[in-house]
């Protein structure tokens, strides 16, 4: 097993504990509110991130950052014992990873759906909300758009779904239609030579 994969494994049976821990309804509710602020927080400071990670700066030290995280962002009790826990367990370094996965967790658990949406541009809220009721009228639940930016697909969308992705990016499209121009001998040697120019 790859140390990635055992990471993995490991983060899965620390969210399997917590969210059984923490049940149904408004309390779940809540964890997914401190979740997602976490994630936020811990992606918009990395040396926060990089202080947990480090092996030489002690327990108790570590301790005293989540708490004042804990006191800033508001936590709920139960998400503060958790994080005190993976202090406890030495795994406060693998925080991101189990965090992402009680958010997939969550998600799992009400039935939600995610979309990893990628498009050259940032999507307007009205092309957002577009999208987002055309994908669950498709589905036929409630999806949460994860929205990302690669202005080299050039126009056009990448809708991942899981395992499924439909690529209707400008990028591929003329992929595909330079394969056709070479199968069909369109596509000459001074065409390429005026492409790479």
């Amino acid at each position: 097993m790859s140390s990635k994969a055992g990471a993995s494994t490991i983060a899965k049976r620390y969210v399997t504990a917590f969210l059984d821990l923490v049940g149904e309804g408004k309390e779940l509710d809540s964890v997914s509110k401190d979740v997602d602020s976490l994630i936020t927080i811990f992606a918009n400071s990395l040396d926060l991130t990089k202080a947990l990670k480090n092996p030489i700066i002690s327990g108790s030290e570590k301790q005293g950052v989540i708490e004042a995280i804990v006191k800033k962002a508001k936590l709920k009790k139960i998400t503060a014992k958790f994080l005190g826990l993976l202090i406890e367990n030495r795994r406060i370094n693998m925080v991101e990873l189990i965090l992402n996965e009680v958010k997939k967790e969550i998600a799992k658990r009400r039935g939600e759906i995610t979309a990893d949406i990628t498009s050259a541009t940032k999507l307007s809220a009205k092309q957002v909300k577009a999208l987002s009721d055309s994908l669950k009228k498709a589905i036929g639940s409630e999806v949460e758009l994860k929205l990302n930016i690669n202005p080299e697909i050039i126009g056009g969308l990448v809708i991942t779904i899981g395992s499924n992705m439909i690529d209707n990016s400008v990028r591929t499209k003329l992929h595909n239609l330079k394969k056709v121009m070479k199968a069909e001998g369109a596509y000459t040697e001074e065409a390429q030579i005026r492409e790479v120019a």
